[in-house]
């Protein structure tokens, strides 16, 4: 008889144990459902903004075309714009904020939509210089004014 009610609790003890981690799994389950719809969402946000990048490349591009006429004058003005790139491309411009950067990418879009050619983009800098410079200063004064210098 006492061997029965240990096997009796014994095995509610592993019923309950077992119904627990059914419980944790489900609960499991569900967190990758919520994650897995976020990372579909997620996908079809880019999805609808790389079609929209697409359509304005398209649409500079036919713009470019009827501005000018030429296969020479489309050269001549990307090289102008391909002048101004190199400039946005040093450091201390492109790699200072996102605006600076977003203004290399559409000096970029406009190059390229100018040549007919796919863009190739400048990599986003993974530090803006605008978050480390003067971080660390602490200017001094002396005598009343304002020293730099340090």
């Amino acid at each position: 008889m006492m061997q029965d009610n240990n096997m009796k609790e014994e095995r509610d003890y592993y019923k309950n144990l077992a119904d627990q981690f059914a419980a944790e799994i489900e609960g499991g389950m569900a967190k990758n459902e919520k994650l897995i719809e976020k990372v579909l969402e997620r996908d079809r946000k880019i999805k609808k903004l790389e079609e929209k990048y697409n359509h304005t490349v398209e649409r500079c591009g036919r713009f470019a075309s009827r501005l000018y006429k030429t296969r020479g004058q489309r050269r001549e003005a990307a090289q102008k714009i391909k002048g101004l790139i190199d400039i946005q491309k040093q450091n201390g411009n492109y790699n200072y904020n996102e605006f600076m950067f977003g203004m290399l990418i559409g000096m970029e879009t406009a190059y390229y939509s100018l040549l007919g050619e796919e863009a190739k983009f400048t990599e986003q800098p993974k530090k803006w210089l605008k978050d480390g410079i003067l971080n660390d200063f602490v200017p001094e004064v002396v005598e009343g004014s304002l020293d730099t210098s340090s």
